[in-house]
């Protein structure tokens, strides 16, 4: 049998192809790790993602060696990938070396300088030294005064940023004495009434921590009048959402399942719903209509009462400034705690019920 050229070429162009995937095959099994043995499909994850976290911190270590060859644009287009990329992978303790660098540095941009703070405030909290990290948030807080930058976010604007993230750092860790000094130290270095606003509603939410609950008597979503009475000697997760939060909404099936979970032992969660606080609602029942599709969607079947700006502004009754928020509330009718996610939430839940 007679091969033209085009079915030579074809064959030949096979065999290389073949003996290219044979050569990959060889070299990808001289790499191979042999299989691990895991008892879970958690354990195994687990692995695998500490693996990561420690290819990723050794990138970190990377950049920072190559930024402190760089100069200039070079310098500080590396900077801000390294920062970045920390920040986004929650690997800030990586990034101290450069962050120190950088705040040392006068002549270091205010956006490079503002994500060398991030880091580095968080990573002194988390290294249990907050009050070293106070003082970093402070000294960038006054030199950002100095520096106002041609263009991007203003001084004002990161100060704003900054704080929140810090705040949320130390309210996670349940560090509130430090956090209400945060508080006190950005509202002393506004000069934005907004900005300086935020903090002290921020402050006075943080107040109520160890202090009565504030009433949670309102309206509900169905026009019934919602008294609290019935939620004596009970824990209770007070959760602040609205339909133009979709982080607020996604949290329903996780709450639906702890409120399952736990309730013959006593918890119980509450909604309160804060679409009439929207600029463009002139009218609080204009929104029923939305929230209650909502809450139909979801299965949502505990509580939901909506708050105005009107008769039962019940977010100012607790210092709510951000969504979502969520508080919770122990059988003696004390607040104590808030803005709490997994695995913390849960945990805070089991401590307020104690022993089944």
């Amino acid at each position: 049998m007679k091969m033209t050229g085009r079915v030579l070429a074809f064959i030949v162009s096979l065999f290389a192809s073949w003996a290219a995937i044979q050569e990959e095959t060889a070299r990808a099994q001289a790499v191979q790790e042999p299989a691990r043995s895991f008892d879970s499909l958690e354990a195994l994850d687990a692995f695998y993602n500490r693996r990561l976290d420690e290819l990723e911190v050794q990138r970190i270590a990377d950049l920072t060696a190559l930024a402190a060859r760089k100069t200039g644009d070079d310098a500080t287009r590396t900077y801000r990938e390294l920062f970045q990329h920390a920040i986004d992978r929650d690997l800030l303790a990586a990034a101290a070396p450069a962050a120190d660098r950088c705040l040392a540095d006068p002549n270091t941009p205010t956006d490079v300088l503002a994500l060398a703070t991030h880091a580095m405030v968080i990573a002194r909290i988390d290294q249990g030294k907050s009050v070293e990290a106070l003082d970093v948030l402070a000294a960038f807080l006054r030199r950002a005064k100095q520096a106002q930058p041609k263009d991007g976010p203003s001084a004002e604007d990161r100060s704003l940023g900054l704080g929140e993230v810090t705040l949320q750092r130390l309210i996670h860790l349940k560090s509130y004495a430090v956090a209400k000094r945060a508080c006190t130290l950005l509202c002393d270095e506004a000069r934005d009434p907004v900005v300086r606003s935020h903090f002290e509603q921020r402050r006075r939410m943080l107040n109520l921590v160890g202090t009565p609950a504030p009433s949670l008597e309102g309206t509900d979503v169905e026009g019934q009048r919602f008294r609290s009475g019935g939620l004596t000697g009970k824990v209770v997760l007070v959760h602040f959402w609205a339909t133009w939060c979709p982080p607020s909404v996604t949290v329903f099936q996780r709450l639906t399942a702890l409120a399952t979970k736990y309730e013959k032992r006593g918890f119980e969660v509450i909604g309160v719903n804060l679409d009439a606080h929207h600029e463009d609602v002139k009218e609080a029942k204009t929104v029923l209509p939305t929230v209650r599709h909502v809450l139909v969607e979801h299965g949502i079947t505990w509580p939901n009462l909506l708050s105005d700006d009107e008769s039962d502004d019940i977010a100012t009754r607790f210092g709510v400034v951000t969504l979502p928020e969520n508080f919770l509330i122990g059988r003696n009718g004390t607040l104590v705690g808030l803005e709490l996610s997994d695995p913390e939430l849960e945990r805070s839940i089991e401590e307020a019920l104690g022993k089944p």
